[in-house]
């Protein structure tokens, strides 16, 4: 079942850091060119040149590293396997970063407001030393156990709104986290970055969706993208996933495509197939998973072609059932413009 409260940050909190918006998502690969070529050839996503580092795409790759310009949103490919990162150390999503147009007046306010960044010994705002543009922290405590950062604009910064539509073509649509509380977790978002919470509170049946499981997901508008806090609710896989895991995991990319089944027919050219919520092939007849009682059609690709990442792709259900249909519904994003 769908239950639905409007819930929005109050105006407080919106107005408390109204200049951030989503910079980029770090994804940790277990081959760069693999995942690189993977994203390509897959959704036409393609490289670009980071300035702000002022190295060429071939002397990031020498560096292990990748910047992908997805349709506006931005992935920060790192090699995991023999990175001196110690963010990098395995696959998987390892921290979401955040842009601000003025980042001191933005460290400034979030200080006032009792929510300052980690110092370091030298009492200074503490810096990623892999970073060339300062890039700032909180404290595990203050995130909810996500590790979020804090830089400025520049060129690598997302530049696509929040998706609020059906796509004629592959665009991210949101990032997964799964929590043992999303209701506690959408709070870092809410009362210190000022974003907003979506109207939709979705409380997924677990009995109607077996290979999941129960869940109850809140929605933040990450000015740029949607995060998807997920709690799971009962047994199933994602409730062992947070088992294994642990708390507030950064789980997988969604992109949203016009059709799962024009995916599921090009994977199985290339001798492959895509999988459902448990692993297993999808079914041949369907050439998805069906999201109960949304209607919405769900996938992902196997992890060996993507470097190790998780990435699902979903294809919106009738404009009258589809979860995403509802959540978009009237929903205006916010245009943080980002000065270059």
């Amino acid at each position: 079942m769908l239950a639905a409260s409007f819930l929005v940050a109050s105006t407080a909190q919106a107005q408390l850091m109204p200049n951030i918006k989503f910079g980029h998502l770090t994804a940790c690969v277990a081959d760069i060119e693999a995942s690189s070529n993977f994203l390509s050839e897959v959704f036409n996503w393609q490289t670009f040149v980071n300035q702000a580092s002022g190295g060429t795409t071939k002397a990031a790759t020498a560096k292990r590293e990748e910047w992908i310009n997805a349709d506006g949103f931005t992935v920060h490919l790192v090699q995991s396997s023999g990175s001196n990162d110690q963010q990098c150390e395995s696959v998987g999503y390892p921290s979401l970063t955040f842009a601000a147009t003025d980042l001191s007046e933005s460290l400034e306010k979030l200080e006032r407001a009792g929510y300052k960044p980690i110092i370091n010994s030298a009492n200074k705002p503490q810096i990623s030393s892999r970073a060339i543009v300062p890039e700032f922290t909180w404290p595990m405590v203050t995130t909810r156990n996500v590790d979020v950062r804090l830089t400025t604009e520049t060129n690598f910064t997302t530049t696509q709104k929040t998706n609020v539509g059906r796509v004629t073509k592959p665009r991210i649509d949101r990032i997964a986290l799964i929590v043992r509380d999303s209701e506690e977790a959408a709070k870092f978002y809410t009362d210190v970055l000022g974003m907003r919470r979506h109207s939709e509170t979705v409380d997924l049946d677990g009995a109607a969706n077996k290979q999941s499981g129960g869940i109850h997901a809140v929605f933040i508008d990450a000015n740029g993208i949607w995060l998807a806090l997920v709690q799971p609710v009962g047994p199933g896989p994602l409730n062992a996933y947070l088992d294994q895991h642990g708390d507030a995991v950064i789980a997988e990319l969604i992109v949203e495509v016009p059709s799962v089944g024009d995916f599921y027919d090009l994977m199985v050219s290339k001798n492959s197939l895509l999988l459902d919520t448990g692993g297993a092939p999808v079914n041949p007849i369907t050439k998805a998973h069906i999201l109960e009682p949304f209607k919405d059609k769900i996938a992902y690709f196997p992890a060996e072609l993507t470097g190790g990442l998780t990435i699902e792709i979903v294809e919106r259900g009738d404009t009258t059932t589809s979860l995403l249909e509802r959540r978009d519904r009237d929903w205006i994003p916010l245009d943080v413009k980002i000065a270059k």
